[in-house]
C-alpha cells in the first residue's frame, strides 16, 4: 500500500507538473503573442526608418526640382506669350501652333532662348548643389517654338555636368518610357510627377525621375526635370542588420519587382511571390500595416511589412518566422527546465522562480512598448544573467544605438562634418524660409555674403585631402570668427554662405572691411585666403533670395579674379 506521504508527494508532484507544464504553455502562448507583436513593431520600426531615409533623399531633388520650376514660371512672360501667339498650347499635338507670322515665331524663339540662358543658369547652381543626380533638364513644348529649344546636362561618367544633345520627343511614340516618359508622364497627368525606375536610352543606365510640367497663362510651356541613378536607392536597403534573415525590397503598386536580393528587376511578384503580391494588394491602409502579414517561400514561413515612399514605390521588409520565435522557444525550454528543477526541489522555490523570471519579463515588455513608441529613455536595468537579462541587455543596446542613431542623423542633417558649420539642409531650409518671409512681406532687410576658399583643388592635388581638409577648417574659423552673429553655411565643396540679420547687418560695411583686411595680411604671408562677395536685400526688385544670392556671387567672382 503506498503511504499517505507517497500520496501527498505523488499528488503535489502531480500538480506541480500540471502547474509547470500549464503555465509553460501558457506562458508560450502569451509570450509568442508578445514576440509578434513586439516584432511587427520592430519591424514596421525597421521599416519606417529606412523609408525616412530615403525620403529625405527623395525630397531633396523633389525640392530642387520645385525650385526650379517656381522660378522659371516667375520668369516667364505672359504677354510675350500672348504677343508670340502661343497663348492656350497644350502640348497634346506636338506640331507647331499654327498662324504665327514669321515676325512671331523669330521673336519667340529669341524670348525662348533668352529664358533658356537665364533659367539655365540658376538650375546649374542648384544642380550642383544637389547630390546623387545623373542628369537635370528643360524642355521646351515644341508647339510654341520653331526649332528644338531646351537644354539637358549629364553627370554620366564624369565628374561635373556636361550639356548634351536634346532629344527629340517627337520623333518617339508617349509610351515609350525608355526614351520620353520623363516628358509625357509629367504632361498626361498635368502635375509633378516621379517616374518609377526605368531604363534611360540617353544615358543607358536605370534612372529614376522627378519632372514638373510649366504651365503659364493656361499654356503648356515645357517639362523641368532631374534624374537620380537607380543604384543610389538599392545601395541604401542592401544591408539588413536587425535580423539575421531580414530583407529590404522595392516593389510597384502594379507588383513589379525593382530590387530583391533573390529576384530579377523587372520580375512580377505574381510570378514568384503571389502570397506577398495579395498581401499587398489587400493591405493598402495604414492600420493593416502594423500587423505582420505572413507568407510561406519554398518550405519556410516568412513575416513581413511593407511601406510607401515619396516616389510612390513600396519599401518590403520581411524577415523568417522562426528567428521571431526564437525568443518564445527559448524562454519554453526556460520553463521546462525550471519545472524539472522544481520537481526535484521544493514548490515553493518554483513561486521564487517564477517570481523572477515574469517581473522582469513584465518590465522588459513594459520597457519595449515604450521604446517601441519613441520613448529611448525607457528603463532597462535588470541585469540578471538568465535569458531574460541578455534580452534585456540586447534591447538596452538597441534601444542606445537607436537613441545614437537619430541623434546622430539629426546632427548630420543640419551640421557640416568637417567644418561644424550649419549644412546645405539646412542652408536650403533658411533660404526657404527667407523665400516665405519675402512672398510675405515680413522681411525688410538682409545680406547674403557668399565666400569661397582659394587654391582648394591645387592644395588637394599637391599636399592631399587631408591638408585641403585643414584648409577649409581654417576658411570657416575665419569666416566664423568675424561673423560671430550670423549663421554661416557650407553649400560646396569650397563655398560658404553667410546670411547677415539684425547686429551684423547693421556692421556689414565694418564686418566686410574687416575680413577683407584678414585676407590681404593672408595672401602676404602665404595664408588661406578666400574670395567674397556680398549683396543687400532691395524690396524693390528682389522677389525672392536666389536674386540677392547672384548678385553676391557675381561679386566674389570679381573678388576672386582680382585676388589670383
Amino acid at each position: 500500500m503506498h503511504s499517505i506521504r507517497t500520496k501527498i508527494t505523488a499528488l503535489t508532484l502531480a500538480a506541480i507538473l500540471i502547474s509547470i507544464v500549464s503555465f509553460a504553455l501558457i506562458g508560450k502562448y502569451f509570450t509568442t503573442l508578445e514576440s509578434n507583436r513586439m516584432a511587427a513593431e520592430v519591424l514596421a520600426l525597421t521599416c519606417e526608418n529606412r523609408k525616412d531615409a530615403l525620403n529625405e533623399y527623395l525630397n531633396s531633388i523633389q525640392q530642387s526640382v520645385n525650385m526650379i520650376s517656381r522660378y522659371a514660371v516667375d520668369s516667364l512672360d505672359s504677354v510675350a506669350l500672348a504677343e508670340g501667339g502661343v497663348l492656350g498650347a497644350s502640348g497634346n499635338s506636338m506640331q507647331e501652333v499654327a498662324g504665327r507670322t514669321d515676325e512671331q515665331r523669330s521673336a519667340m524663339d529669341r524670348y525662348w532662348d533668352e529664358h533658356l540662358a537665364f533659367i539655365e543658369a540658376a538650375f546649374q547652381s542648384i544642380a550642383n548643389h544637389t547630390n546623387g543626380l545623373s542628369s537635370c533638364y528643360y524642355r521646351i513644348n515644341p508647339e510654341i517654338a520653331s526649332s528644338t529649344k531646351g537644354f539637358f546636362f549629364s553627370k554620366n561618367g564624369v565628374s561635373d555636368f556636361q550639356k548634351i544633345e536634346l532629344t527629340e520627343i517627337e520623333s518617339y511614340d508617349p509610351d515609350d518610357i525608355s526614351h520620353v516618359g520623363w516628358y509625357y508622364i509629367p504632361l498626361k497627368q498635368g502635375r509633378p510627377s516621379w517616374v518609377k525606375p526605368y531604363y534611360s536610352a540617353k544615358m543607358q543606365d536605370w534612372v529614376i525621375s522627378y519632372a514638373v510640367p510649366i504651365y503659364k497663362a493656361g499654356t503648356f510651356i515645357g517639362v523641368i526635370g532631374m534624374d537620380i541613378k537607380y543604384e543610389t536607392l538599392v545601395t541604401q536597403i542592401q544591408q539588413f542588420t536587425n535580423f539575421e534573415t531580414g530583407y529590404f525590397a522595392l516593389t510597384d503598386n502594379e507588383g513589379t519587382i525593382y530590387y530583391h536580393p533573390e529576384y530579377e528587376r523587372g520580375t512580377k511578384l505574381s510570378e514568384v511571390l503571389p502570397q506577398v503580391d495579395e498581401i499587398m494588394k489587400d493591405v493598402r491602409q495604414d492600420s493593416a500595416r502594423q500587423r505582420l502579414n505572413r507568407y510561406d517561400e519554398g518550405g519556410t514561413t516568412w513575416q513581413m511589412t511593407f511601406t510607401t515612399l515619396l516616389n510612390g514605390m513600396n519599401l518590403v521588409v520581411a524577415v523568417e518566422e522562426s528567428e521571431i520565435n526564437t525568443v518564445p522557444d527559448n524562454l519554453t525550454r526556460v520553463f521546462l527546465i525550471a519545472g524539472v528543477l522544481i520537481l526535484l526541489v521544493f514548490a515553493i522555490i518554483a513561486a521564487a522562480v517564477m517570481k523572477r523570471v515574469t517581473i522582469p519579463l513584465e518590465r522588459l515588455t513594459a520597457a519595449a512598448r515604450r521604446l517601441a513608441s519613441g520613448d529611448y529613455d525607457a528603463k532597462l536595468d535588470y541585469e540578471g544573467d538568465d535569458e531574460v537579462g541578455v534580452l534585456t541587455s540586447t534591447f538596452r543596446s538597441m534601444r542606445d544605438d537607436l537613441n545614437a542613431s537619430f541623434k546622430d542623423l539629426s546632427n548630420k542633417a543640419f551640421t557640416d562634418d568637417l567644418t561644424g558649420v550649419k549644412s546645405k539642409h539646412a542652408y536650403f531650409e533658411a533660404t526657404e524660409r527667407l523665400n516665405k518671409r519675402i512672398a510675405d512681406g515680413k522681411v525688410e532687410e538682409f545680406a547674403v555674403v557668399l565666400f569661397d576658399v582659394n587654391d582648394l583643388k591645387t592644395t588637394n592635388d599637391s599636399l592631399g585631402h587631408e591638408a585641403g581638409d585643414r584648409l577649409l577648417k581654417e576658411a570657416s574659423g575665419s569666416i566664423c570668427s568675424r561673423f560671430k552673429h550670423s549663421p554661416v553655411y557650407r553649400i560646396g565643396g569650397d563655398e560658404f554662405v553667410a546670411i547677415l540679420e539684425g547686429e551684423d547687418f547693421a556692421n556689414l560695411e565694418a564686418l566686410i572691411a574687416a575680413f577683407e583686411e584678414h585676407m590681404n595680411d593672408n595672401l602676404a604671408h602665404g595664408k588661406v585666403t578666400i574670395a567674397s562677395g556680398y549683396a543687400c536685400f532691395d524690396s524693390a526688385k528682389d522677389k525672392n533670395y536666389h536674386m540677392v544670392f547672384e548678385r553676391a556671387d557675381a561679386k566674389m567672382y570679381d573678388r576672386k579674379k582680382v585676388m589670383k
